[in-house]
């Protein structure tokens, strides 16, 4: 079992988001530091950061779009998803 779930776990993010669910019965919380994550995959020199700001590209469909986001709010971002994780696995009726 430890096996399918290194798999799962390192597969798809779809294949992630379905494991969570099956493990808490709900959807995992939003992640929106998808976009940023991916471009930095494909292109960890492309990103610029200038003062309190990132600028970055992100390829879907076929197209290009740049987007520019405030670090503070990114990173407040991340702690909102945190304590939404943490309430999920706190909350959750069975025992890991």
């Amino acid at each position: 079992m430890k096996d399918e779930i290194d798999e799962i776990l390192r597969g798809s993010d779809e294949a992630r988001k379905k494991l969570f669910r099956k493990l808490f019965s709900v959807p995992v919380p939003d992640q929106p530091w998808e976009n940023l994550r991916t471009s930095l995959v494909h292109d960890i020199l492309s990103p610029k950061i200038e003062d309190n700001l990132i600028t970055y590209t992100i390829y879907k469909n076929r197209k290009e779009k740049k987007v520019t986001e405030n670090i503070d709010e990114l990173f407040e971002k991340l702690l909102n998803f945190h304590n939404e994780l943490k309430k999920i696995v706190d909350d959750d009726n069975h025992a890991l």
